[in-house]
């Protein structure tokens, strides 16, 4: 058990420095080289169900971006929502005409499927005017430089994918939602840097849809969703998997602090959980083994460190290696996190990190899973 152990963690260091090693270049990539030229006119797509609580700021914050005089167009794709969001957006897009709503109901005509975010984002692009589609989340907050920052690699490369990074908005409330937040927090900020030292790598696996661009025509010829479209998940890093398949090397990750979107953190843990275990869920169906080999380091080294915590309190012998293994974990994630979190300006939620181990060793193990066998509620829909 001891040598099994020390392998495992070995494995797991030389992964978390090597993703370490891969943030810290992936950001010496940035072209500061301004903007020059015709501008690219985009196709924003933002799915949207029961949002009436964030559209309005999300479509704000895009409507700033209106100073670079960037030719673009919202698609705010309504699913099914069950409040006021269409109606909030129209009313918005009457004020301010950047875009239009379309509702699913509309187009699907009572059709019932697995996968709904797809489904919209596929009708959106079918709708869309432009070559560049960009997609973000309706409860995000977009930077006044989003667009301008993301023509600089549409106009100077020919990449197909565009990943970029993604914050989480902090939770109002007593301890246990400050808590909540910052555990959500650091947690996605690792997941950030990963994501971004995969791209550096030339291996691109991973991205998140509250902040990614790619090219209409790469989405038709890998034929949108098609073969993944009975997946309720997997809309951003299945698609992207497909696309680096199809075109190798053309994705990109834009690690500058100007293109971070922020989202919205979940405000109950059972919300988190559902949302995680809906990330998880996609995971038996990535094609690109690399990640799945990685995610399986992740989840046999902290299934170890839960076995081994458990297995202490009937075996003493095992106390002192738990204790050197969670140790060295809390040291390799400090490796990742503090560039990280200084990209992402959340520095000072480091001082927690080690107090959250267990839970983020228990939490790991639980969600991959359930994951896997079990089912979620999303925005009132339960999920298979």
């Amino acid at each position: 058990m001891f040598l099994f152990a020390f392998l495992l963690f070995l494995c797991y260091a030389c992964f978390i420095i090597l993703a370490s090693y891969g943030f810290w270049k992936q950001k010496k990539k940035l072209l500061p080289t301004p903007l020059h030229g015709a501008k690219i006119p985009i196709s924003i797509i933002i799915p949207a169900r029961n949002e009436a609580a964030n559209i309005l700021s999300c479509l704000e914050s895009i409507a700033q971006n209106q100073k670079h005089n960037i030719p673009f167009e919202v698609l705010l794709m309504d699913d099914f929502s069950e409040d006021d969001t269409a109606q909030i957006v129209q009313d918005f897009f009457k004020i301010h005409p950047i875009g239009r709503v379309i509702k699913l109901k509309d187009v699907l005509k009572g059709s019932r499927i697995n996968a709904y975010k797809k489904k919209a984002i596929e009708i959106g692009i079918q709708a869309s005017q432009y070559e560049w589609i960009v997609q973000t989340d309706a409860d995000c907050i977009v930077p006044a430089d989003w667009l301008y920052n993301m023509q600089i690699y549409m106009a100077q490369t020919d990449l197909q994918f565009i990943a970029a990074p993604v914050a989480m908005m902090p939770l109002k409330g007593g301890i246990f939602s400050k808590l909540l937040y910052a555990f959500q927090s650091l947690d996605f900020m690792t997941m950030q840097g990963i994501t971004a030292a995969t791209h550096h790598y030339k291996i691109g696996l991973m991205c998140n849809g509250a902040n990614l661009a790619y090219r209409k025509s790469a989405f038709q010829a890998v034929s949108g969703f098609k073969d993944i479209d009975g997946i309720a998940s997997g809309d951003d890093m299945l698609l992207l998997h497909k696309i680096n398949h199809q075109f190798p090397n053309s994705s990109f990750y834009l690690a500058s602090p100007e293109s971070i979107v922020n989202t919205a953190s979940q405000p109950t843990l059972k919300d988190f959980l559902q949302q995680r275990i809906r990330w998880s869920s996609k995971a038996t169906h990535y094609k690109d083994k690399r990640l799945t080999w990685i995610l399986g380091l992740v989840f046999l080294f902290n299934l170890q460190l839960l076995l081994q915590l458990i297995l202490s309190i009937f075996y003493s012998d095992l106390i002192n290696l738990t204790l050197y293994l969670f140790i060295g974990k809390i040291a390799m994630e400090y490796l990742l996190l503090i560039p990280v979190s200084k990209f992402f300006n959340k520095q000072k939620q480091l001082f927690i990190f080690p107090f959250l181990q267990i839970f983020h060793v228990v939490y790991i193990v639980s969600t991959a899973l359930l994951g896997t066998v079990g089912k979620y509620q999303w925005k009132n829909r339960t999920v298979k």
